[in-house]
């Protein structure tokens, strides 16, 4: 057990980490969405159709990898003092929220939100 044992430094650097992860994810679907927009306008024929297609559900995928990196990262900060009742009955809210269209928004949403002040910067835009 002594082995599971994370310093919160530690944990701040991952929810950081995290954070960059899922804000990269974003800007790199947004910049594909953007240049889809510019050569789909202009794009015909049953390659255009598949590709969009494609595009779709590569957004979709990349969509499912984001919410799931906002549940991540809230488990973690959740984790960074041990989980009270309270912690585990919001996880378990954000578990049934990511079961809904309306809920992926709203975790989204939260990922997007600025964030916390204080954390260190993320390595992962060093990469």
């Amino acid at each position: 057990m002594e082995r599971l044992k994370v310093h919160g430094v530690d944990l701040a650097q991952l929810i950081s980490d995290l954070d960059e992860m899922e804000r990269y994810l974003k800007a790199k679907i947004d910049r594909m969405d953007g240049l889809l927009d510019i050569v789909g306008q202009r794009w015909r024929g049953p390659t255009a159709s598949a590709y969009k297609d494609l595009q779709r559900s590569v957004n979709e995928d990349a969509r499912t990898v984001r919410e799931s990196l906002v549940l991540i990262e809230e488990a973690v900060k959740a984790s960074r003092d041990g989980f009270t009742a309270q912690e585990l009955d919001v996880l378990q809210a954000m578990r049934k929220l990511q079961d809904t269209a309306a809920g992926q928004d709203r975790l989204l949403g939260m990922a997007d939100a600025a964030p916390e002040p204080g954390l260190p910067k993320s390595k992962l835009s060093e990469l």
